[in-house]
């Protein structure tokens, strides 16, 4: 996928949080600020905003408020910048946040405490993850890949990429032409674009930067990139599960695949909380087809008796692009495809 295509739509705010911007390409090269709106709840009331993150798996653009009480993830809509309140966790102090594409489970960065908040939005538990350093971070964003790696841009305008099982920051080289970064978002098949002096496309394999944009007003903070092309998924008629002799087997059908290179499955131990990678290698789809197909997978390796949700996570030629379920049972998931 090309980047900067009719079909995708940049967003910012503004530099106070209250009003939802898109950027356009202009003539001459030159990109064009047009105000969608003051961000407003659903009782219209004015709301100040302090982050924004693309959930590509759904299509949606959700957004971080931070209140004296705690911190509020809300849904926008891009199209009047209309907020709807998803999710509400007590006591927790957040400056940003990303969507991970393959569990949707929300990090947030604290720059107060140093350290992530990783959210299930199922049911709100949360755990955290202490940074093992105190460098203050602007923005953080999820790759789209089979174990998505979190990128961060620091104050310093510096990229890292952050493991989420220590909390370690490793030092990412790009190009010295890459100024003033303080927004980063992912999109599948694209790439990591940034939000600095100017709009950066970054290849994170070579280091190379493709610049899209000439300058940009200083003012705008925030990134979320919706590329309508992603929204041409493939149509999953169900997914559901059945206790078998074998474990507990997930069946799905799929009505239409596009682009489809395979499938992957998510379980979420109810106890823990974690996520897991339960293929132990891809599923492979159809590619395009309009046929009907029909799939199965055995979870051979669940403890009899214990509850699990499960995600079933479609997988293009450019990464994971749809989350779904979830699909609860409570026994122990071979691939097959009839």
């Amino acid at each position: 996928m090309s980047v900067t295509a009719p079909e995708q739509a940049f967003y910012s705010l503004s530099g106070d949080g209250v009003e939802l911007v898109r950027l356009s390409p202009g003539d001459g090269g030159g990109w064009a600020y047009e105000s969608v709106n003051s961000i407003t709840s659903t009782n219209g009331s004015l709301l100040k905003i302090q982050g924004l993150a693309t959930d590509h798996s759904t299509s949606r653009v959700l957004a971080l408020r931070q209140q004296r009480s705690g911190v509020q993830i809300l849904e926008l809509d891009m199209m009047t910048a209309r907020a709807r309140s998803l999710l509400t966790l007590p006591g927790v102090e957040l400056q940003s946040f990303a969507i991970h594409p393959v569990t949707g489970e929300i990090a947030g960065y604290s720059g107060t405490q140093h350290m992530l908040v990783v959210i299930d939005p199922m049911t709100g538990m949360f755990r955290r993850v202490e940074l093992k350093s105190e460098t203050t971070l602007l923005d953080i964003t999820f790759e789209h890949a089979p174990r998505p790696v979190l990128y961060a841009v620091a104050a310093d305008h510096a990229l890292y990429s952050i493991s989420l099982q220590n909390g370690e920051l490793g030092r990412v080289t790009v190009d010295a032409k890459v100024r003033g970064v303080r927004a980063l978002d992912f999109i599948p098949g694209v790439g990591l674009v940034a939000l600095g002096e100017q709009l950066y496309h970054l290849d994170l394999s070579s280091g190379r930067v493709q610049i899209l944009s000439g300058e940009l007003n200083s003012g705008l903070h925030e990134l979320a990139v919706v590329d309508r092309r992603l929204q041409r998924k493939t149509r999953v008629g169900y997914v559901r599960s059945r206790e078998t002799e074998a474990g507990n087997m997930l069946e799905w059908m799929t009505d239409e695949e596009v682009h489809n290179l395979g499938f992957w499955v998510v379980r979420n131990d109810a106890v823990t909380g974690e996520y897991k990678l339960v293929t132990p290698r891809l599923i492979y789809g159809q590619g395009n087809s309009s046929r009907r197909r029909y799939y199965t997978f055995v979870d051979r390796m669940a403890e009899p008796g214990k509850q699990y949700t499960y995600f079933l996570i479609d997988v293009t030629f450019d990464g994971p692009v749809a989350r779904y379920g979830p699909v609860v049972s409570e026994a122990p998931f071979t691939a097959s495809v009839e």
